[in-house]
């Protein structure tokens, strides 16, 4: 359970497996795999560390500041931009870090990708599975459109993850 950054107060935001009528895990509820792998090796203490990559897209499905009849400049300036021309839609982004703040998520740190309006952020390193709750919160903060899978220019958006045992 965490601390609802949207309706504040004694509000929650909780994070749920999805289980089946007879008792048993959904085929597609792997946190209930991950938890029960854990669980028997736990004297080993995992540890994760995850980055989100994100694409912020409009109305009409086309990225933020992107020209509406073409693409942008070429790679380059983009990846850990600052300034106009270079990042759009930080305030989202800020805003998205700051409510995982409030919720007691361990977010570490945002930055621009290879591409305008392309995101990161970063999760942990932490123990346990605690990224899906940040995909939950960034949609709240704006009417935007996330695409999480390959775009059509030059760059795709993934979630690698970083593993290790104490």
């Amino acid at each position: 359970m965490y601390p609802d950054p949207f309706r504040l107060g004694d509000n929650i935001l909780v994070m749920c497996e999805t289980w089946m009528s007879d008792g048993k895990p959904n085929a597609y509820n792997f946190r209930h795999d991950a938890a029960v792998v854990m669980e028997a090796h736990k004297e080993h203490e995992f540890w994760f560390g995850l980055e989100q990559e994100y694409t912020l897209l409009d109305f009409y499905g086309w990225p933020y500041g992107w020209p509406k009849n073409g693409f942008p400049a070429p790679q380059g300036p983009y990846y850990c931009g600052v300034g106009t021309g270079k990042v759009f839609c930080r305030d989202i982004v800020e805003a998205h870090y700051k409510a995982c703040m409030y919720a007691r998520i361990n977010i570490s740190g945002t930055n621009a990708e290879v591409m305008p309006a392309q995101w990161e952020y970063q999760v942990g390193p932490c123990t346990g599975i605690n990224c899906k709750l940040t995909r939950a919160t960034l949609p709240k903060l704006s009417s935007s459109t996330l695409k999480l899978t390959q775009s059509q220019w030059a760059t795709s958006s993934g979630c690698p993850a970083s593993f290790c045992t104490v």
